[in-house]
Parts: C-alpha cells; sequence; structure tokens
C-alpha cells in the first residue's frame, strides 16, 4: 500500500497543480480592463510562469513588480521600501510619484484608492507580518485586479482579483505610485499646466486710470493684482505728489502722472488733473504765514 502511495503520489500533485493553475486562469483578459497595451503584453507573456530569480536585488514580488514597472518605463523598478513589519510605502521613489498612502487603510479607503489608480500603477501593501508588490490592472465596485508574483501561490506570476473586503481585514497600509514616465501622469500634467495658464490672471493696475483733486484735496489709490508696491512716483511732484502709502495730494493746477511699481517690477499708471486754484494757493499761504507769526511778542 505504502508503495503504490509512493506511485501515484507524484502524479496527484501534478493534478492538483493543474487544477490551482486552472483556477487561475479563470481571470483572463476580458475579467478586468487594462488599458496600458505593453502591460497586457507582458501579461500574455508572464501570467502562469513560475518566475524564481531577482531584479536589482529584489526577488519574489517585490522583485517581480520592479521588473514588470521597469518594463513598462526603463526605469529600474519603483525604488525599495524598509524591509519588516509595516512597511506599506517605498521613502523615496524612484522616477515615480506616490499617488495615494494611507499607514490604516479601511474599505472605503482601498475603494478609493483603487479608482485613482490607472493599468500599470504600482501598488504596495503591509501586514504586521510582510509586504506585497503588485501591479495594478483596474477595478470595480467591489475589488481590484493585479498582476503580480508570490501571493496565489510561491512564485507563480498571475492575474487575480482582491476583494475590498478581503484585503481590508489583512491590510496595515498601502500606497500608489505612478510613474513619471507614463502617459496617464504627462496627461495629468499637461492637463494642471493648461488649467493653470486658462485661470484668470488679476493684472497689477491701479483701479481708477484717473483721477481729478483740487489743491491740497487727497486720494488713497488702490490697486489689483495683490503684489506688494514698492514704488510710488510723480512725473511732476509741483502738480501732484505721492507718499510710500499711496496717499496722493494735489499741489496746483496741471496733470501729473502717478507710477506705481510692485515686486516683481511691473509697473502701472494712472493720469492726475489738478484744478487751477491759484487764489486759494494766495489765501492759504497767507494764512499760514499768519499761523505762524507769535502774537504773544504783541501782547503787552
Amino acid at each position: 500500500m505504502k508503495k503504490l502511495i509512493k506511485k501515484i503520489l507524484p502524479f496527484l500533485m501534478a493534478v492538483a497543480l493543474i487544477f490551482t493553475i486552472a483556477a487561475v486562469d479563470k481571470v483572463n483578459a476580458k475579467d478586468y480592463n487594462c488599458t496600458n497595451p505593453k502591460l497586457q503584453q507582458l501579461i500574455n507573456e508572464w501570467d502562469g510562469v513560475y518566475w524564481t530569480g531577482s531584479f536589482r536585488s529584489a526577488t519574489t514580488c517585490k522583485g517581480f513588480a520592479d521588473m514588470m514597472f521597469n518594463e513598462l518605463y526603463g526605469n529600474g523598478g519603483v525604488g525599495a521600501y524598509n524591509s519588516g513589519a509595516y512597511s506599506y510605502y517605498v521613502p523615496s521613489p524612484r522616477a515615480a510619484v506616490e499617488i495615494a498612502r494611507l499607514s490604516s487603510a479601511g474599505y472605503s479607503d482601498f475603494y478609493n484608492i483603487m479608482h485613482k489608480a490607472v493599468s500599470g500603477d504600482y501598488i504596495q501593501w503591509a501586514t504586521a507580518y510582510s509586504q506585497h508588490s503588485s501591479i495594478f490592472l483596474s477595478c470595480d465596485e467591489n475589488g481590484f485586479y493585479v498582476f503580480d508574483s508570490n501571493y496565489v501561490e510561491p512564485y507563480l506570476c498571475t492575474v487575480h482579483y482582491i476583494t475590498y473586503e478581503y484585503i481590508t481585514d489583512v491590510t496595515y497600509g498601502v500606497s500608489l505610485y505612478r510613474s513619471t514616465s507614463s502617459s496617464a501622469y504627462k496627461k495629468a500634467t499637461a492637463k494642471k499646466a493648461a488649467a493653470k495658464k486658462k485661470a484668470k490672471v488679476i493684472p497689477f493696475e491701479f483701479t481708477e486710470k484717473s483721477v481729478e483733486l483740487s489743491y491740497m484735496e487727497t486720494y488713497e489709490a488702490s490697486l489689483t493684482g495683490g503684489k506688494k508696491v514698492v514704488s510710488w512716483t510723480s512725473s511732476d511732484d509741483h502738480v501732484a505728489v505721492v507718499s510710500n502709502t499711496g496717499m496722493i495730494e494735489g499741489v496746483s493746477g496741471g496733470t501729473a502722472v502717478i507710477t506705481a511699481i510692485n515686486s516683481e517690477g511691473k509697473s502701472t499708471q494712472m493720469t492726475v488733473k489738478v484744478k487751477d486754484t491759484s487764489v486759494k494757493r494766495v489765501i492759504g499761504a497767507l494764512l499760514d504765514g499768519f499761523q505762524s507769526i507769535d502774537m504773544s511778542e504783541f501782547i503787552d
């Protein structure tokens, strides 16, 4: 009996392996939505392969995910994470940006993070005991598809589906990375640049282009643009003067141009017209002179 078992054991193990692979192969291209053609080519090449090699000194899931990331974007992988428990993120990503990171991920957290991901993004998550690296494919309302190694069974490279409910139960933290050379990153960057360019720029200018003043009448100038004014000047101080806070005062009849320059070196101008009030000026000067006389000299 023992001899019989010994003879048929390899056969039984082979059958079990076939059924295991068959179960894994139920996930095929029509089950997920891979929007990255090059990634789909890699899946066609590597799905079902047992990989025991290394890439940039990394093995199993990390080595395989880095190798796929390098094949996709040529940046040598996303970078190294700290070894040990709770290592759910990469401290210094290599040619990649961190899209999301959570030290404690619940059901809705995983849902939201995976809905930010695009095919070809790199996922790193960890439990209290180990870490895992995968390449993201797509997601739906209940879970997400990844392409990785050493998850379904040791060294097996395959596509598989993970529910948010399951991953929430076993995961400590999760992070998501995107290559800076990926089309998704370039499109997002271009979109942000276009939005910034399209955004309305408030010009640096006076709110009033011209004002009319009388002798000794004042006007406090105001500007738009939000930048600090570093210089105020008048083209003719005999007509109008301006203080370093933008207070303009009429001096005598005529026209003067007030110029303001901001901290960026941009300038704007306004015209000040002062009414000819020479009679008032004489009276004012006489009054000023009279007030300056010490009347006590004439009092006995």
